[in-house]
């Protein structure tokens, strides 16, 4: 699921006790997803729900614990492994001129694809200069 977008997947553990209802209960979940409506799904014997919401945590591999509970006891915890990746960022240079005996103008770029109120303080790693033969910008 890439930061900053939105999505949803399906969960399921299996019940306590298929005859009476359970809730699903997820924890571990990364930041702005959350787990939805469970429903019972007689073929698997299974309560599913899904997981929605827009990621907010940072990139990385996150592990979910999803369980049911009927009221008087709790499924064994089923791990969900969740992989945030990182949201697609472009970024162009700006054309420049040189103008022979003129000052070498400014290096900037142009961004597009930040989120979830992200600017270029978060953009690193990044040089971007030129120079002539002898060293001189």
């Amino acid at each position: 699921m890439p930061y900053g977008q939105s999505g949803s997947f399906p969960v399921s553990a299996p019940t306590p006790s298929p005859a009476t209802p359970s809730l699903l209960a997820a924890s571990g979940l990364p930041a702005g997803l959350h787990l939805g409506p469970t429903t019972f799904n007689q073929a698997t014997s299974q309560w599913t729900a899904t997981v929605s919401g827009t990621d907010s945590a940072a990139a990385g591999t996150y592990t979910a614990s999803i369980t049911a509970n009927d009221g008087t006891s709790a499924s064994t915890p089923q791990s969900v492994s969740i992989t945030v990746t990182r949201a697609p960022l472009t970024i162009t240079a700006n054309n420049k001129q040189l103008i022979y005996g003129n000052p070498v103008p400014a290096f900037d770029a142009g961004y597009s694809g930040f989120v979830n109120s992200d600017s270029t303080s978060v953009v690193g790693g990044l040089v971007c200069g030129a120079t002539d033969a002898s060293g001189h910008p």
